[in-house]
């Protein structure tokens, strides 16, 4: 009888230290899974922040070269108004010899 209160005990406490085992493997999994994610996080809040950081970079190259192109936009105007003049000129010196030309004849 005894023997049988043993064997009955010894085979509860298998059974407790199995589940005392799994239940730790769980533990040591939950823990080890939350490091990762952890990790993950990090690292995706380190992406994120490069990604602003490129972001921030790129909209101040965009308003540089957005200023820099109504400077040039304004330059190419006014060389235009330019052309415009010197060909007005042109035409005016081209009719003036034309009349001395035909003065001359």
């Amino acid at each position: 009888m005894m023997w049988q209160i043993f064997e009955t005990m010894s085979e509860k406490s298998v059974e407790a230290g199995g589940w005392l085992v799994a239940g730790a493997a769980s533990v040591v999994l939950v823990l080890s899974k939350l490091r990762a994610t952890m990790s993950q996080d990090k690292n995706g809040a380190a992406i994120a922040d490069a990604n602003n950081g490129i972001i921030t970079l790129l909209r101040a190259e965009i308003d540089r070269l957005s200023a820099q192109n109504t400077r040039l936009a304004i330059m190419v105007n006014d060389l235009q108004m330019q052309v415009i003049e010197i060909r007005k000129e042109n035409h005016e010196l081209r009719d003036a010899v034309c009349r001395i030309q035909d003065d001359g004849k």
